[in-house]
């Protein structure tokens, strides 16, 4: 398999330690048997800001409007006020790891899983740290050096792999599979797929971080998509960044 982990807001130079780099991601390509390959995209907070790609446009352009001299209350202020998803997500806290290997990771979109016995389920993915969870305050964060969590995971890989616990949250009767924005309770059942162990760093970190291109509706044999719409809205984003990037 192949994992990039990232910062926040697209922007290749933001510091790690910034508040506007959180949430990071994680991205798994699995190499398949025969040259296919399967991805999973998440993300280190649970849920999302909106349902619809429509309002994701309209919530970054409400942001691109919001500097310091605009009216209030700014058309982000209105938005918000509108949007509880995107208000809990931008208030909520985010603090910054203390690695890339100790912060869970989230896939904000459901699929459908389907048996061996044609029994189907819909979940979430999540990576779960084998060494646990482990935060920095803000002013430990902002002592630290701009590329720190990934100098660290070079120094952490050089000990030994890290590791995740891949596992699936399982939807009940009446959880909404459909919109992003739904956060499943965490009594939810949980069934764990295995244990992902990334062992050491690509030879050009560079080179390989522009070619990717990760894809969630690049599926396998049982698993399906769920009818979110951000499924193939992020298909196609992501297509175009890659590009971009190359």
């Amino acid at each position: 398999m192949t994992v990039r982990f990232s910062d926040s807001t697209g922007l290749p130079d933001v510091p790690d330690g910034a508040a506007g780099a959180s949430p990071h991601g994680m991205a798994v390509r699995f190499h398949l048997p025969g040259g296919g390959s399967t991805d999973i995209v998440s993300n280190a907070f649970n849920g999302f800001a909106v349902a619809t790609g429509e309002d994701f446009l309209a919530l970054l352009q409400a942001v691109a409007r919001n500097g310091k001299d605009a009216p209030k209350p700014t058309e982000l202020d209105r938005f918000l006020a509108a949007h509880t998803g995107a208000m809990r997500v931008v208030t909520a806290p985010k603090p910054t790891p203390a690695s890339f290997a100790t912060e869970p990771y989230f896939g904000v979109n459901a699929f459908m899983f389907t048996n061996a016995e044609g029994k189907a389920s819909y979940g979430r993915y999540q990576l779960r740290p084998d060494a646990g969870s482990r935060f920095l305050t803000a002013d430990e964060a902002a002592g630290k050096s701009t590329d720190f969590l990934i100098d660290e995971l070079g120094d952490r890989l050089a000990k030994g792999p890290v590791k995740f616990r891949l596992v699936v949250q399982m939807a009940a009767a009446g959880d909404p599979v459909d919109d992003a924005t739904a956060v499943w309770p965490d009594d939810r059942p949980v069934v764990e797929l295995g244990v992902l162990s990334v062992t050491g760093k690509v030879a050009d970190n560079d080179a390989a971080q522009r070619a990717l291109g990760f894809d969630p509706l690049r599926l396998v044999d049982g698993i399906e998509a769920s009818d979110d719409p951000l499924l193939e809205l992020r298909r196609s984003v992501y297509s175009v960044s890659r590009r971009r990037r190359k």
